[in-house]
């Protein structure tokens, strides 16, 4: 053999053997990204889809969503086992978890959405800056039999606010920050308001497929958003949860709306991780159009 050829065949091997070494090196990398690229087009049974090939289950906790497990891991997450905690854990502990994990998040996101439109609003201080902080709250003796009676005060008040803010010449930034002042002076003063941790309340009704608390919860969100918490909050859907928004403008105690696992589904795996994308949250609620 000549000797140009020898050195041909020794580069061809040689390349050979870096492609060779950086696939096993980045093999966890590339097969993320498989995946990833299939669970992204949404097909139908993904994960079982992807498992022909490698082992994969989900695990909410990494930024993924995924986790690539041995055969035998796969097989014991199959089982209902939770593989960090490696225990299967009841339905009503994993949704109790998850619940708690959603109003955590929840939490956290609207924190983060309250300032940045805080301190980046091009100047409408007034309107963006919430009065009151966000949190979760409870209405000082306001519970379900009394609650309809709330609403109508509040609401009477809101519509005595709207009105002699009609009749103001303030800009409409003031004319905001006015209302939120008085509403927050209505809460907070005349009703009174007790910061909670609304898992102190949470109740399961695992028969009717049912989660929700034993007493009226407010939520104040970002730019003084109020929405109500009640016991029928949230649909308990196999492997998932769905989420109910009670706007307290327009919430109405004799009809209670169930959202049948069609609205804000979050998924959860076996050790209760949701699948709630915390980045598309923030974005979207920090997104102008939103305002």
């Amino acid at each position: 053999m000549k000797r140009k050829s020898k050195i041909v065949i020794f580069i061809v091997c040689l390349m050979f053997g870096l492609i060779s070494y950086q696939t096993i090196k980045h093999k966890t990398k590339i097969t993320k990204f498989l995946v990833k690229t299939i669970l992204e087009h949404k097909k139908e049974n993904a994960f079982e889809f992807v498992n022909k090939f490698v082992s994969v289950v989900p695990n909410y906790a990494n930024k993924d969503g995924f986790e690539i497990v041995s055969k035998e891991d796969y097989e014991k997450y199959q089982q209902g086992y939770c593989l960090a905690e490696n225990r299967i854990i009841d339905k009503e502990e994993l949704y109790k978890m998850a619940i708690g994990e959603f109003l955590e998040k929840e939490l956290e996101i609207n924190k983060k959405i309250a300032e940045y439109r805080c301190a980046y609003n091009g100047g409408f201080k007034d309107r963006e800056c919430n009065t009151m902080k966000v949190g979760y709250y409870r209405l000082v003796g306001i519970n379900f039999l009394n609650l309809q009676d709330f609403l109508d005060e509040y609401s009477s008040t809101l519509t005595s606010i709207n009105n002699k803010n009609r009749d103001s010449q303030s800009s409409m930034s003031k004319k905001i920050a006015i209302k939120h002042k008085l509403i927050k002076d209505f809460l907070v003063e005349k009703v009174g308001l007790t910061k909670i941790n609304p898992m102190d309340f949470l109740e399961l009704d695992l028969e009717n497929k049912k989660g929700g608390f034993s007493v009226p919860i407010l939520t104040i969100g970002y730019q003084d958003r109020k929405t109500l918490k009640t016991d029928h909050t949230f649909d308990l859907c196999g492997n998932r949860i769905s989420h109910l928004y009670h706007h307290i403008n327009y919430y109405d105690t004799g009809k209670k709306t169930s959202v049948s696992c069609k609205y804000k589904i979050y998924k959860f795996d076996n050790c209760g991780n949701i699948n709630y994308d915390k980045d598309k949250q923030y974005a979207d609620g920090i997104d102008p159009r939103g305002a």
